[in-house]
């Protein structure tokens, strides 16, 4: 407004250049206007296709008409609608970077010094917005830092957490490591005892498995003696059986010649008495 009216203008349009969200495209932005019709309250992007705002953009170089055409823009005031027949577009640059663009219109040309002083307006605009954003940025990159900071923090206070639980689990495997250790060393001397015992148990159940085999073939060579020495009795007791049986027919024999000896002896003693 101060610029319109200081230059004695008609008409100025305030354009900012903005990047697409997850995109490197680039567009224009109305941010401002002065003197437009009705829909200077709503939002106007324009993107940098085609059109003289993209033209100075691009080239970064102002564009000046002294003839523009009746269609290309008009100006809205109590007295009705008017065209200007003169254009400046001027864009805004800090740096060697460009952060948007102004377009003045006007009834009347401008002079040179004029054009000159809207130039480093617009040079002082510019690095106002470098500025500006500049801080916007440096504010998001120590909100993010300030948050990367907490996160960081937070994550070191979990390490911290896991590595305190780690050095717990440590001492814990360690005990049980060494309970284990000690235990194994004690099975390992059991083990040792057992398997000392186990050998020992063997050379003397060897030792008794020898004696016993030795015992057996004792008993089995005696078992083979008395085996002979059985049949031998056995034979023995035949034979005694029947001698016995012989001398029992002798003896019955014999007692009968007694018998007959004693009747004979007491006929004789008969006859002689």
């Amino acid at each position: 407004y101060n610029l319109v009216k200081y230059l004695d203008l008609n008409q100025l349009g305030f354009y900012s250049l903005y990047e697409k969200e997850n995109s490197e495209k680039l567009y224009l932005k109305r941010d401002a206007a002065y003197a437009y019709d009705r829909q200077r309250f709503e939002e106007h992007i324009l993107d940098l296709n085609d059109g003289l705002l993209a033209q100075a953009v691009l080239e970064k170089a102002s564009i000046y008409l002294t003839d523009v055409p009746e269609d290309y823009i008009q100006i809205t005031s109590g007295l009705g609608e008017a065209v200007p027949r003169n254009l400046l577009i001027v864009p805004l640059i800090s740096e060697q970077k460009i952060y948007g663009v102004i377009e003045l219109a006007s009834f009347r040309k401008l002079q040179e010094y004029e054009i000159d002083f809207i130039k480093r307006i617009a040079e002082s605009v510019a690095a106002t917005i470098a500025t500006i954003r500049i801080n916007e940025q440096t504010k998001k990159l120590l909100a993010n830092a300030q948050e990367y900071a907490q996160k960081m923090q937070s994550q070191e206070e979990e390490m911290r957490q896991n590595v305190e639980e780690l050095a717990s689990t440590q001492e814990v495997l360690e005990k049980r490591e060494k309970e284990a250790s000690e235990a194994y060393q004690k099975l390992s001397v059991e083990y040792e005892k057992k398997v000392g015992e186990m050998a020992r148990q063997e050379r003397m159940l060897n030792e008794q498995k020898s004696q016993l085999q030795s015992a057996l073939d004792i008993a089995y060579e005696t078992q083979s003696k008395l085996e002979r020495q059985y049949e031998e009795v056995r034979i023995a007791l035949e034979k005694l059986k029947n001698k016995e049986a012989s001398m029992s027919f002798a003896i019955q024999e014999k007692d009968k010649e007694i018998i007959t000896l004693r009747k004979a002896v007491d006929e004789l003693r008969n006859n002689q008495g």
